[in-house]
């Protein structure tokens, strides 16, 4: 029994280090006079990365704007010109008069890692840069997989099974 106990506890293990971590970074957005617009969280989605702009005024960047990820992770105000070229294209960000609290939009295809050290820039419809914020890394979430929860229960189930066993037979 002892074996089989050592065999279950192992599984477990197993199981509890295999969980997957969600790749994260963060910015703040930025306006051109060096205001803080929000944070941004950037989650990697399973064919993604999902954006979270959370605005601390709900009617700063009220009306419709391009958003993009820059090649270079400075943003200089008031231009924003340091961010460099685009390299991705994300859809554009239009926010009613009311304002918002949240805006989520999604970069498909991408990955965290790859946009780490680059910019998220927020344009006018003229071209003009009118926010900024640099994608640094951060730490990632854990997440359990549906495969991995199972192992885990499985597993607490039998060596439950076993220690009862156990104590029955002594």
């Amino acid at each position: 029994m002892t074996r089989a106990l050592a065999a279950v506890l192992l599984l477990i293990a197993t199981a509890a280090t295999a969980a997957a971590e969600t790749p994260q970074a963060t910015a703040d957005l930025h306006g051109t006079q060096g205001e803080s617009i929000g944070p941004v969280t950037l989650s990697q989605g399973p064919q993604e990365v999902l954006i979270s702009i959370s605005f601390r005024n709900r009617t700063a960047l009220v009306g419709t704007h391009a958003a993009g990820v820059y090649a270079v992770g400075r943003c200089d105000p008031p231009t924003f010109q340091s961010a460099g070229a685009m390299v991705s294209q994300l859809s554009d960000l239009v926010i009613g008069p009311a304002g918002v609290a949240v805006y989520n939009l999604s970069a498909p295809g991408a990955a965290v890692d790859s946009l780490v050290g680059r910019s998220l820039v927020v344009s006018q419809p003229d071209g003009s840069r009118v926010a900024c914020a640099v994608i640094v890394g951060g730490a990632g979430t854990p997440v359990l997989s549906s495969v991995v929860i199972g192992l885990l229960g499985f597993s607490l189930i039998g060596a439950g099974i076993l220690l009862r066993r156990r104590s029955e037979v002594r």
